[in-house]
């Protein structure tokens, strides 16, 4: 029983990276008219069933990390879907603020 639950442990845990935390979310584009696109990002999740909200948290969290990574402040998410074979999702990464006017110069 113990071997299951840290198997179960495992799959939940969610690396992210500390950037992760300050990444805003929209489904609203208009909103980052002013902002610097940075790319495509893509998450997935394994998760499905009954940890079906836990999937899509993961396939998030996925897209914001990736966000991040490329120095984003902002992820607009296009489309999450889950499935009982899992969750995907797509968005795209911006950079607003400060950083994105300097970056621009």
């Amino acid at each position: 029983m113990l071997k299951w639950l840290a198997l179960a442990g495992c799959c939940l845990a969610t690396p992210v990276l500390a950037e992760t935390a300050s990444i805003r979310t929209t489904k609203d584009e208009a909103s980052l008219s002013k902002c610097e696109r940075l790319g495509d990002v893509d998450g997935t999740s394994l998760l499905a069933g009954l940890m079906q909200n836990v999937g899509y948290n993961r396939a998030v969290d996925e897209m914001k990390d990736k966000t991040a990574e490329l120095g984003g402040t902002h992820l607009l998410i296009f489309d999450v879907s889950t499935s009982k074979f899992g969750a995907s999702a797509h968005g795209v990464a911006f950079r607003c603020g400060a950083k994105s006017s300097a970056r621009r110069r």
